[in-house]
């Protein structure tokens, strides 16, 4: 072979090579690549995790509808429940007060408000917890942590 021919080879090497690493690469990235959700699916799999307690997957999976643009009230509600489960109290809070802005007559929902009330308790803002606790009409709510 002369020089030629071998720059020929080792190029067609180089390039062949780049070709199979890309292809590799798409493939491991298309493999990985999160499912596409939609509101029926979130929905099934909250409702599927909340019935066995699975904070964290419930958190997962509002995390990935967020990132999908998928938002709504019971999402915000359950979500809210799994950050309190798992004694993530703001971010319980910013859920809950999310479904409440998306459907306000779950003030009158004592489980959401009891849920609502203590994460305020637990971050020390008093003044919310009462505000909250009056708003839903609950008057056995104590200021007290479970």
């Amino acid at each position: 072979m002369n020089l030629q021919e071998l720059i020929f080879v080792r190029t067609k090497f180089i390039i062949l090579s780049i070709c199979v690493f890309i292809l590799f690469s798409l493939i491991s990235t298309l493999s990985y690549a999160q499912e596409k959700l939609s509101y029926p699916i979130v929905k099934s799999k909250i409702e599927a995790a909340y019935a066995q307690g699975n904070w964290n997957e419930i958190i997962s999976v509002g995390k990935e509808a967020k990132k999908q643009n998928i938002e709504f009230f019971q999402l915000h509600y359950i979500l809210g429940v799994a950050y309190f489960e798992e004694g993530q109290y703001f971010l319980s809070i910013h859920q809950l007060e999310k479904a409440k802005k998306q459907n306000f007559l779950v003030v009158s929902d004592f489980i959401f408000m009891t849920y609502l009330y203590y994460a305020y308790v637990h971050t020390m803002q008093y003044g919310l917890a009462e505000d909250n606790r009056l708003l839903s009409g609950l008057k056995n709510l104590k200021k007290r942590c479970k």
